[in-house]
């Protein structure tokens, strides 16, 4: 249901305080915890309670929003595209990008119902946002709409993969880190986060590749 959900609106619920949220950059937040610090949060919600507003979404698509002061970045299907789509906090859209061709495209997951390219999350520092559509294009646009910097990561094979590409790209000092985990390639890319230059590029090593080739998760960044 939840699913189902996500296809028909984007949905802001009411907050009982005025101050405002932690911007929450990437997939499971600031700290990649999936924690957040703010208080006095709804604890319930329906069809209109706590509702502040809805948009409907132009197609569907799988990945959790991202926010930075008043700006929500999400990817979805528009037509035969995949685009990152801009949402004000007021709930009007700002502008979205194209990222790739490919949103008509469809996988099934495990419980049957239908994946697309746009799945993956973004991620922002206030300045740029990022983007991966499931084809394999990855992008970088600036917080207004223009973009800066694309590649397309199936340079490193051709993906495939079961229920289609969902890595999440993952921010960290500038840098930009993706996992490339599919049946015609393993790695772990890291670009220059502004200027898009692939650093490096390292194999994914031991016994798990040949056990489980295809890899639905991102990044986590351990500092310690």
């Amino acid at each position: 249901m939840p699913t189902i959900w996500f296809r028909l609106s984007f949905v802001l619920f009411a907050c009982s305080t005025a101050a405002r949220a932690d911007d929450w950059p990437q997939w499971r937040g600031p700290r990649s915890d999936g924690q957040s610090a703010e208080k006095g949060l709804p604890t319930e919600w329906g069809a209109e309670k706590n509702v502040a507003w809805k948009l409907k979404m132009p197609g569907i698509g799988a990945g959790t929003p991202v926010v930075w002061g008043d700006k929500i970045y999400v990817t979805a299907v528009d037509g035969d595209d995949v685009v990152v789509l801009c949402v004000g906090t007021d709930g009007k859209e700002r502008w979205k990008g194209k990222l790739s061709g490919t949103g008509a495209k469809r996988y099934k997951n495990p419980t049957g119902a239908d994946v697309s390219d746009a799945s993956a999350s973004c991620a922002t520092d206030g300045k740029h946002v990022w983007a991966f559509s499931g084809n394999g294009s990855l992008g970088c646009f600036t917080v207004d709409g223009k973009q800066v910097w694309a590649t397309d990561v199936s340079k490193f094979g051709k993906i495939e993969i079961a229920f289609g590409a969902h890595w999440t790209p993952v921010l960290h000092k500038d840098k930009l880190y993706l996992q490339v985990m599919h049946r015609k390639a393993q790695k772990l890319v890291r670009y220059d986060a502004v200027t898009g230059t692939e650093e490096w590029a390292v194999d994914r090593r031991g016994a798990s590749k040949g056990e489980s080739p295809d890899v639905y998760a991102s990044p986590f960044i351990w500092e310690g």
